[in-house]
């Protein structure tokens, strides 16, 4: 049976015209969450940063991949 502990991601998007709104803003509920799973702090994070035109395209500009520390 695979280690569902190792190897996580979790894929975040953002328009870059806005603030970033991740659901790590609600620093409670992320603290209660690794007190239960200890193993969280180490997912990794794909950020992408997008534009949208006014017609609806979306444009990729951005990609990151870091650890919820490394997240400013």
């Amino acid at each position: 049976m695979p280690d569902r502990t190792k190897g996580l991601l979790e894929v975040k998007a953002f328009n870059r015209n806005g603030p970033p709104e991740f659901d790590i803003a609600d620093f409670r509920m992320y603290a209660s969450e690794i007190q239960e799973k200890p193993y969280m702090l180490d997912v990794d994070y794909l950020i992408l940063g997008y534009d949208m035109s006014d017609d609806g395209v979306v444009t990729i500009k951005d990609v990151w991949l870091k650890k919820v520390w490394q997240i400013a």
